[in-house]
């Protein structure tokens, strides 16, 4: 999995392709680093589901808000 990717090169047992936004708070803290500058766009999407009536406000929206302003 991912996951067990990116851990493998916190362990400097090799290196993982990951998507930016799993691995930025460890390349912050500097225990991964970009060996690159560029990043990829893949193409790949996320999709957010909620159901009709999400029930009483849990910060879905602002979640929401939040995915959206990103681009």
């Amino acid at each position: 999995t991912m996951d067990l990717a990116i851990t493998a090169a916190i362990q400097v047992l090799g290196i993982a392709i990951a998507d930016e936004a799993l691995v930025e708070e460890d390349v912050r803290a500097g225990r991964l680093m970009r060996p690159f500058d560029t990043s990829i766009k893949t193409g790949a999407s996320y999709r957010l589901v909620l159901r009709d009536a999400p029930g009483p406000e849990n910060g879905l929206d602002a979640f929401r808000a939040c995915l959206l302003s990103r681009g």
